[in-house]
């Protein structure tokens, strides 16, 4: 999962590792991913699930490059079936 808090974010989910970063303008998941240290071999790499920092529940979205994050969002990357 990805979280974006005013100035920070994070992400959680297979990826390397889960994390809080700086928001930076222009951020995209793609490039939250590859600041976590990329997805494991578990990773859903289809879809994404976002949760806006008011909103209640996350939206899914297909996981392309033009996917920006906001601050405040958590964005959640899940597993893939085998």
């Amino acid at each position: 999962i990805f979280k974006t808090c005013s100035s920070v974010s994070a992400l959680q989910g297979p990826a390397i590792t889960n994390t809080l970063f700086p928001y930076t303008s222009g951020l995209t998941v793609v490039n939250a991913v590859a600041a976590a240290g990329g997805y494991t071999y578990r990773a859903n790499q289809r879809v994404v699930f976002i949760k806006a920092l008011e909103e209640v529940s996350e939206v899914t979205y297909p996981l392309d490059t033009t996917i920006h994050v906001q601050p405040g969002d958590t964005i959640r990357i899940g597993e893939r079936l085998f």
